[in-house]
């Protein structure tokens, strides 16, 4: 029997904030363009009869960190501190040597009291990850920044300001604020501008700017074991979305709301509060919904952008050019008429000798004879300029994976990304 512990996985987990079951293209809406999310959703599990445990932001996700009901953690609210007694998903792994880290929204509230009574130190390692629900924050951002407030100390408001976005809270004034015909600041808040272009380039926004981000974390981590929570902080309000997305859909995108007269006939006193509620009753006029929802749409798609670009940074690490070791024979041969030998010859200078050994062995004896001959020859190169061309042949390798010609094993086989 295999006594070996089992390789640690490594686990980015995406979330966006407010999206809705029935506006990807995967679960049927006709018109919304999601291929990515919709290709994801293929090649794993939909869960068609899931459902959040809270109706706001704070209580769901706080059952999403720790598995339990909002009854049992106690997290009942928006702005309601998650108590330090509970473990969450972080607090699990972290033992095993997994980082765990968010970049985006948690919407985690601190349990000042709690650690206070506790004697825990919150500026310490561990008392800032119990204040952050157990995942380090390499990026929190929980998107709530409403005019009027003086930001400081936010990383996506001081790179908006590098990119030339001034002023007190760039968040709200260009990134989710749009400017009138006239020149006035118009306030993402206010729904009535939801199809104004934001006054931030598309490049600039929150949502690439967190791709980045998280890209940033895996790239940092390399092979050392990790669980991310990409927690996109759109489609949520303000539904603000950045040229060419704000006018991507149109009123005809828009489905017909489901509710019957029935629904306030009687209804259970919580769910007449949250109908009665403010951006309920709003939300639910028709002439509020026409210009809101395609913006909103306009954001998923942007969403839906992204994972190229997540998918690539991950495939990128997952396999590099030192996993060509692990190819059969046949394989490799597959991959070395494709290389230029030229190439060949400046990869094999960063190369152990064990991966040296498997693809020379692969060759003829006269292109053996030649590619040890060129390097012989090849003088000292920047380590850049080698890892470069290793990964212009991962590319060509990844290329023939794709054409079905080609299986690649990458990082230890165990590695999951969902």
């Amino acid at each position: 029997m295999n006594s070996q512990p089992r390789p640690l996985r490594n686990v980015l987990f995406i979330m966006a904030d407010q999206l809705r079951w029935d506006y990807l293209a995967c679960s049927g809406h006709p018109t919304i363009r999601t291929p990515y999310i919709d290709a994801l959703a293929a090649r794993g599990v939909r869960f068609t009869n899931a459902f959040v445990q809270g109706p706001v932001c704070g209580a769901s996700r706080m059952s999403t960190y720790t598995g339990r009901y909002v009854t049992s953690h106690g997290s009942a609210w928006n702005f309601v501190p998650l108590s330090v007694s509970q473990k969450t998903l972080g607090d699990h792994l972290r033992p095993l040597g997994v980082r765990c880290a968010v970049v985006g929204k948690t919407h985690v509230e601190a349990d000042m009291e709690g650690a206070a009574r506790l004697g825990i130190d919150t500026e310490s390692d561990a008392g800032r990850l119990a204040m952050h629900g157990g995942f380090e924050p390499y990026e929190r951002d929980d998107g709530i920044w409403p005019p009027g407030f003086k930001v400081e100390g936010n990383r996506y408001c001081d790179y908006l300001r590098r990119q030339g976005y001034g002023g007190d809270n760039p968040w709200h004034d260009y990134a989710n604020s749009s400017l009138g015909a006239d020149g006035a600041l118009h306030s993402g808040w206010n729904l009535r501008w939801a199809r104004e272009p934001a006054r931030v380039a598309e490049e600039h926004s929150e949502t690439p700017y967190m791709t980045r981000r998280a890209m940033d974390f895996i790239t940092e981590q390399g092979d050392k074991p990790w669980v991310l929570h990409l927690s996109y902080i759109k489609p949520h309000w303000p539904y603000v979305a950045p040229d060419p997305y704000h006018a991507m859909y149109g009123a005809r995108d828009v489905l017909p709301a489901q509710r019957t007269p029935q629904e306030k006939a009687d209804p259970h006193p919580v769910y007449r509060g949250f109908m009665n509620y403010t951006p309920s009753t709003t939300v639910s006029r028709d002439e509020v919904r026409e210009p809101v929802v395609p913006p909103y749409m306009g954001l998923l798609s942007q969403i839906d952008a992204q994972d190229p670009e997540v998918a690539a940074s991950v495939r990128n690490l997952m396999f590099t050019f030192s996993d060509i070791v692990k190819l059969s024979d046949r394989e490799l041969q597959s991959l070395l008429r494709e290389v230029d030998q030229k190439d060949l010859v400046v990869a094999l200078k960063g190369a152990s000798e064990e991966l040296k050994v498997k693809i020379l062995t692969n060759m003829s004896e006269e292109v053996r004879t030649f590619i040890t001959q060129e390097m012989e020859f090849l003088g000292p190169m920047r380590l850049s300029e080698v890892e470069e061309v290793q990964l212009r042949i991962v590319q060509q390798l990844r290329q023939l994976e794709e054409q079905g010609q080609i299986t690649v094993v990458r990082g230890n086989a165990e590695d999951i990304f969902v």
